[in-house]
């Protein structure tokens, strides 16, 4: 389903662009998540009321975490149950298991909520197994016109939708809400979708409370209603129940080197060509959502619907 272009729209000036990432964070041994919102560097308003204080990365989302846990009764298996979906389709991914091993994860295999209950404790209530890695990586995706698309090697995938917000700290605002709660709704609007029609949903998995946190705001479930969604089995991607998350194993268990947007956007395209190592049977549509900054305070939501024709 290729997207139309209304009368009013303006002639597009670019055929093709190329979108590229890459980053040796973890060669480089930056302390991802240990700092604050701002990282190393001069004092921001972002930073200098919760810098001086403590505040890291983790904690911000830890905190984000116990909220959650606190106004909705979730519990942390089942935020387990998010990390256990997505290192089952580490499992089958071979680069996935690469990458676990030369940064020396032990004990590789696929694992139990026992397991991400039993790791240590990194920021209450966040486990060592809630968190993602810290890895090297880098990738690269083609967006092309509708009129170069069609001639190109393999078949296209369709961006039919989408939608991106900043939300900002605010007295009184909720924390559990993040940025997709307005990035979505414009995304599914323009893709004419709702997120019930999804197969796939490639969410930036930071932790396991971000992902909780997105399925609610891109509206797969009610807000406060995601540990009873992610406990019902539909993560995985043999499930008869949509959507299926993060088939390549995600930030948690497949790679994370700081920025994760584009690997959402390459394995939501290899699920809707039918090239996945935990290939969903007939997917048609996809959503890949990212995120930026640190929840409950500054952040960006960007939401991509992809389809297949």
């Amino acid at each position: 389903m290729p997207p139309t272009r209304s009368a009013t729209s303006p002639p597009a000036r670019c055929k093709v662009a190329l979108l590229t990432y890459g980053s040796t964070a973890h060669s480089d041994a930056r302390r991802i998540g240990t700092m604050g919102g701002g990282g190393a560097g001069a004092p921001s308003p972002l930073s200098n009321m919760t810098d001086p204080y403590g505040m890291t990365l983790i904690s911000n989302y830890a905190m984000v975490a116990r909220r959650h846990m606190h106004q909705y009764g979730t519990t942390s298996e089942q935020l387990a149950r998010i990390a256990v979906a997505t290192r089952a389709h580490a499992m089958r991914n071979p680069q996935a298991v690469q990458a676990m091993t030369d940064l020396e994860f032990q004990d590789i295999r696929e694992i139990t909520v026992e397991d991400v209950l039993n790791s240590r404790m990194i920021a209450d209530p966040l486990h060592l197994l809630d968190c993602c890695m810290v890895s090297d990586g880098g990738g690269a995706v083609v967006i092309a016109a509708p009129e170069v698309a069609r001639d190109c090697r393999k078949k296209p995938v369709w961006i039919i939708g989408s939608g991106e917000a900043t939300s900002y700290s605010e007295n009184g605002s909720d924390i559990t809400v993040s940025a997709a709660a307005q990035s979505a709704p414009r995304a599914w609007a323009e893709a004419d979708v709702r997120p019930d029609e999804i197969d796939v949903a490639m969410i930036y998995d930071s932790f396991t409370i971000t992902v909780l946190v997105m399925l609610e705001d891109l509206g797969f479930c009610k807000k406060g209603e995601g540990g009873a969604f992610v406990s019902e089995q539909r993560l995985r991607f043999d499930s008869p129940l949509k959507p299926a998350l993060n088939t390549d194993g995600g930030g948690l268990s497949s790679n994370h080197p700081g920025m994760r947007g584009i690997f959402l956007l390459i394995e939501a395209t290899r699920q809707l060509r039918g090239e996945s190592t935990s290939q969903v049977p007939d997917a048609r549509l996809a959503v890949a959502h990212g995120n930026g900054g640190m929840l409950a305070t500054s952040h960006t939501g960007g939401t991509i619907v992809l389809a297949r024709d």
